[in-house]
């Protein structure tokens, strides 16, 4: 897929905040896959602002200290690695090995054991060794982009607790606005929001979002 720029206006007659997710992703992880904020904004009524989600993708990963991965946690990148994802017979995915350093709490990437022979459709594979299911550290590994106001930050967009397993994952297609006030990195539940506008950018460019007056969404 391309890049594509999200342009969002605000039509809704008032100052508002706004916030992009992720879809959730499909990964056989034990307690889930969870979605922190990708990033947000704040536009005046009759205002613009732009997002450009760009077609790169990173392993991330870090610790939440003593808080346990779940809704009010924020997630911030410890370390991170560029991946490929799987693009047909001649073009093959990443595949990593992330290890969780048993009870001393860092994460670190096996970059001898790195090659590209990630061969699941439209994916990469992540093998996790080493990690503690008991570990105190509240460790997690996930998929990161890079910031859309800075291209230099690589920002998790989708993060679960990783165990002694392997890992097949697929970047999102969609992505989502809603309205509200939330921080970048912040674990939420999607569920708990009203009606955000979805966006699909699959083969797209460009995707126009407008926030209306009654609250509800164009997307073209």
């Amino acid at each position: 897929m391309p890049a594509c720029t999200i342009n969002i206006k605000n039509k809704s007659y008032r100052d508002s905040e706004y916030s992009l997710f992720a879809e959730a992703l499909n990964v056989n992880a034990e307690g889930g896959v969870f979605q922190p904020v990708y990033t947000t904004c704040t536009i005046p009524n009759s205002g613009q602002e732009s997002f450009t989600i760009p077609n790169e993708y990173h392993v991330v990963f870090g610790t939440t200290r003593e808080q346990v991965l779940g809704s009010g946690t924020t997630v911030e990148t410890a370390g991170s690695t560029p991946v490929r994802v799987e693009r047909g017979p001649t073009s093959p995915g990443t595949h990593i090995v992330v290890k969780g350093g048993q009870d001393r709490g860092m994460i670190s990437l096996d970059r001898a054991a790195q090659r590209d022979d990630c061969s699941k459709s439209n994916a990469f594979q992540v093998d996790c060794v080493d990690f503690n299911p008991q570990s105190r550290f509240n460790q997690w590994i996930g998929l990161g982009q890079s910031n859309p106001g800075d291209e230099s930050a690589i920002v998790p967009i989708a993060v679960f607790k990783p165990s002694n397993q392997t890992y097949f994952i697929t970047p999102p297609s969609k992505y989502y606005i809603t309205r509200g006030q939330f921080r970048p990195g912040e674990i939420f539940d999607p569920r708990t929001l009203s009606e955000p506008a979805q966006i699909d950018i699959t083969g797209k460019t460009v995707v126009n979002v407008t926030h209306k007056v009654d609250g509800t969404w164009s997307v073209t």
